[in-house]
């Protein structure tokens, strides 16, 4: 038996939004960028808050083999995995910068666009490449 025949709504996440096959939303949600990605993971848990990732990797220590969705930009698509519990970040895209401490908090799901816009500083002081893709996520490029 698969982990997705294993997967039910008794397995789901309390309290996170969560998508098993078939659901509404389900197809979108595991679909990225490279459309030559067609994987099915068995849930697809949809964190917006830290909290949130606490609680699926706690039900995922169970045995469930677990992928991450971060900002949703990778070529090999190994956010998507078939059989998994996706964590997906793509929701949490919240950025704070404390610019008298020269720091900033980004969310597993911020893209390089949204950064650069909320840091207000050229990309050498950013510590940031220079010609990324502005869709890419964060985690990509720091």
């Amino acid at each position: 038996m698969s982990i997705s025949a294993q997967f039910n709504d008794s397995d789901r996440v309390p309290g996170v939004p969560t998508l098993l096959p078939g659901e509404p939303g389900y197809d979108d949600s595991r679909s990225v960028w490279n459309a030559m990605i067609d994987e099915h993971p068995a849930a697809i848990v949809q964190c917006r808050h830290s909290q949130d990732i606490t609680k699926a990797v706690q039900a995922a220590a169970a045995g469930i083999p677990v992928s991450i969705r971060g900002g949703g930009h990778n070529i090999a698509g190994s956010a998507v995995r078939d059989g998994t519990m996706m964590i997906d970040h793509s929701g949490m895209r919240s950025i704070c910068v404390d610019p008298d401490r020269r720091t900033a908090r980004v969310e597993g799901g911020a893209r390089r666009m949204a950064e650069s816009a909320a840091l207000l500083v050229d990309e050498r002081k950013a510590g940031l490449p220079r010609k990324a893709t502005q869709a890419w996520g964060v985690c990509r490029t720091s």
